[in-house]
């Protein structure tokens, strides 16, 4: 055999991967387009682009999946920067201590559900205490922007200008806050100091502020430390839902152990004995943990809830009203000034006043039904957005319905609470917990000094802002008294001792690219029955798409757009009947007229019975039994038409229900299909593969559980005015008697409501974006209206309650 043969027959050997061999691709010239147009772009492309292309497509398809498998770890070890670092910077160490990018990473993509209203604030005006930082921050920025400002100012200012960001963690707001809060706080103790010649602590600078400007400072940064300790209190508070519910979890487990430990006893008394009492102190420790936990959480709740509110709206608006009047006054004094009532033409198009008069976008508003009248408008947006310097001081320190000082007064006391609660916290947290964490027990004496507003020589500030973060952010990893170990392969050191061998990411990437290769070796056999099997999936996939969706939609839309095509659109029923007739009238039995065509076809056949009786072939001869033939078969030939047309009305009236009918069975695939997608989301989301009927059932429960908790509170007795005096000079006080919530009760009943609101997140997508938004709302003002008493909680319950039932409909 020579070695041209050999090598034809080789290359007719196919395999079934050869679509994918692009070794001699580059030697074929690619074919010309037939377009002229095309042709002359594809001309333009070098041949060295084209050849990259050819050798990037070979490299992609080279021994499915080898080659896109190396192709992606290349780009990733190079995106990464993997491949220039000897060992992988997740951990630091042998503990596997996460990094702080893991850890943002991991708050990221942490679920947080709004409890409250002012969960709300956050995403949609950036944090609490929202108008009085606006008026602070309108006060103070225009004496910084004129150039004389001190350093309190613009620690001031700097402290306000921090916002919520969206679609990020209140972590990073607090985070973002630290600096500059602290650096407030430390000028304003040496300031404090340099007035008494002493030194000051931070818990002594509280005290009567005697001007304007020192009362303005102390509102700043009253309002920036209330919007950090807010924001802060609200972390602890998600870290400690996420525990508790753990802990429920837990506890939920041991009931069941001991359950069946209970009816089993009987069978195995003697072996399931000491399985059953270690069962019940577990059970014992799990119950304990969980109500530890709850209480805290209740009194971190308590802390929230009792928050000075913020000055009313109309402050703001009071303060926008006089700053706009403010505004325009001072531009018609000074075109007075100038002697015009209004700018000339030159002053107009000038560069700067054209700068100025260049509208802002935010300023136009393109908006339907506007007004009530349904219709599409433009609208402009006039009036002053910025709030002037001497018009926010007057709201601030004249405003009669919230005093200033009072309100300074108040601040520091909740603040001075929410400081000591969240310490008692994190302590209890920490002394309490079964796992080792050095961090946590170096830093207890930072809480304190934290906690009672010691900061010695004031210094670290920051550096105890960090550290109660730190501790606040880690204190869902504290393992509680009561939980079990999680065993994994990284408390052995295992793994990292493993990727400490992953020297530049390549062993790794080796790795994969080898069972890439397993892979290509194991499906080679088989990849023609693949092949062909998918290949025959899609052409059935597509029939049936093409049969029992495409073609009933399109005949009702064709039905309905354009005119029917009848069965007897090719005949003429009316020609028909006028031949029967005149061949009828050939044979001298009728006039040729409708009329006459009934008894004309008697006599025909008469006729025709007399032919026969005469002979077949006689008859045959003379040709008259032909045409009477003829005439039968004229005849039946309109009868059909006229029947034909009769059922042409009937399936031209009926064609759309047809239609209709023959899309009914597409209409029921894509209605249940997307209902079991939606169905699915949930399990994965939930990773709970329950129906949804007792998902909602569970909810119901929650919902009881919160009714019989507002139900027996506990009823207390609050003093509200002196009424009189006793005969005996004693004074008779009016009580009102109300019912209100113990920190346990009130923490169970957040952790109810939250897992409540996290199953209503989950099978969202079942149920009407407007039934569960409305849910929402309704539970967010129920956790709101604790300070009004049980009474108005158990009537608002009870409505959420109805609205819960409602939306059993919809499954």
């Amino acid at each position: 055999m020579t070695v041209a043969a050999l090598s034809q027959e080789t290359c007719d050997v196919t395999g079934p991967f050869d679509e994918f061999d692009y070794s001699s691709s580059s030697q074929q010239q690619p074919q010309q387009p037939q377009n002229k147009w095309y042709s002359q772009y594809v001309d333009l492309i070098p041949d060295s682009l084209e050849s990259i292309f050819i050798r990037f497509k070979a490299i992609v398809l080279y021994e499915p999946p080898v080659g896109i498998v190396t192709l992606f770890l290349a780009a990733r070890l190079l995106w990464t920067g993997r491949i220039f670092q000897v060992y992988t910077s997740k951990y630091k160490s042998v503990d596997g201590v996460l990094t702080q990018e893991e850890k943002k990473t991991k708050r990221r993509h942490r679920l947080q559900v709004p409890l409250d209203m002012d969960d709300q604030a956050y995403v949609k005006f950036g944090g609490v205490e929202r108008i009085r930082r606006q008026l602070c921050w309108s006060a103070l920025n225009d004496i910084l922007q004129k150039g004389n400002a001190s350093a309190q100012v613009e620690a001031a200012v700097d402290a306000l200008s921090v916002s919520y960001k969206p679609r990020e963690s209140r972590y990073q707001f607090v985070e973002e806050m630290i600096t500059p809060l602290s650096t407030l706080e430390k000028v304003l103790i040496e300031d404090e100091s340099k007035v008494n010649k002493k030194s000051v602590k931070l818990r002594d600078m509280w005290e009567t502020p005697k001007t304007d400007m020192e009362v303005m400072l102390q509102l700043a940064a009253k309002t920036a430390e209330i919007r950090a300790l807010d924001a802060l209190l609200r972390v602890i508070r998600d870290q400690l839902l996420t525990t508790s519910s753990r802990l429920f979890r837990n506890l939920k487990h041991w009931k069941r152990r001991v359950y069946i430990d209970n009816n089993l006893s009987w069978i195995f008394h003697r072996l399931m004995k000491a399985s059953i009492e270690g069962d019940r102190l577990r059970l014992s420790y799990a119950n304990a943990a969980f109500q530890s936990e709850v209480s805290r959480l209740g009194s971190l709740t308590q802390v929230l809830i009792e928050r000075p509110p913020d000055m009313d709206d109309k402050a703001l608006l009071n303060a926008l009203a006089k700053s706009s009047r403010a505004n325009q006054e001072a531009a018609e004094e000074e075109n007075l000034a100038n002697g015009q009532t209004k700018p000339t033409m030159a002053k107009r198009w000038s560069a700067k006043s054209l700068a100025r008069a260049i509208p802002k976008v935010s300023k136009y508003s393109l908006r339907f039904n506007a007004e009530g009248r349904g219709r599409l408008s433009l609208r402009v947006y006039d009036g002053a957005t910025n709030i002037r310097s001497d018009v926010a001081q007057n709201e601030l320190l004249r405003n009669m319905d919230c005093n200033p000082r009072q309100w300074i007064d108040r601040a520091h006391d909740w603040t001075e609470n929410a400081r000591r609660v969240l310490c008692d916290v994190l302590r209890e947290s920490i002394e309490t917990s079964v796992s080792e964490n050095e961090q946590a027990n170096n830093n207890l004496d930072v809480i304190d000094k934290w906690c009672t507003y010691d900061c010695g020589n004031c210094a670290d500030l920051d550096k105890q802002w960090m550290a109660i973060l730190n501790l606040v952010d880690n204190l869902d990893s504290l393992r509680r008294v009561g939980e079990g170990k999680e065993l994994s392969i990284t408390d052995s050191g295992i793994k990292v001792w493993t990727e400490r061998l992953d020297v530049f990411g390549i062993p790794s990437s080796l790795a994969l690219v080898g069972v890439a290769k397993v892979l290509h070796n194991y499906l080679l056999p088989y990849w023609p029955k693949l092949k062909s099997g998918s290949r025959k999936g899609l052409t059935i996939a597509w029939d049936i798409f093409k049969s029992r969706f495409w073609k009933p939609f399109y005949g009702i839309v064709e039905g309905l757009m354009s005119k029917d095509t009848g069965l007897l659109d090719a005949f003429d029923i009316e020609n028909e009947e006028h031949s029967l007739d005149n061949m009828l009238k050939d044979l001298n039995l009728g006039d040729g007229s409708p009329e006459s065509r009934k008894a004309a076809l008697q006599a025909a056949a008469r006729l025709y019975e007399e032919q026969l009786d005469n002979g077949v072939i006689r008859s045959a001869v003379r040709g008259r039994l032909v045409r009477l033939l003829l005439i039968q078969v004229q005849q039946l030939k309109a009868g059909l038409l006229h029947a034909m047309s009769s059922i042409d009305v009937l399936v031209a009236a009926n064609r759309l229900n047809i239609q209709i009918l023959a899309a009914i069975p597409a209409v029921l695939i894509v209605y249940f299909g997307t209902r079991l997608i939606v169905r699915s989301i949930f399990t994965v989301r939930a990773k709970d593969i329950r129906p949804i009927k007792e998902v909602h059932a569970e909810m119901s429960d929650y919902l009881d559980e919160l009714e019989m908790t507002f139900l027996l509170a506990t009823t207390v007795s609050i003093p509200t005015m002196v009424e009189s005096e006793n005969h005996d000079g004693t004074e008779v006080v009016a009580t009102t008697v109300t019912s209100i919530l113990q920190p346990i009760d009130l923490g169970s009943s957040v952790l109810r409501i939250y897992r409540y609101l996290i199953l209503l997140d989950y099978c969202g997508p079942l149920f009407p974006h407007r039934a569960t938004s409305s849910i929402r709302h309704s539970m967010q003002e129920l956790v709101t209206s604790h300070r009004l008493g049980t009474d108005r909680q158990v009537a608002l319950l009870r409505l959420i309650k109805q609205k819960h039932m409602d939306l059993l409909k919809y499954l």
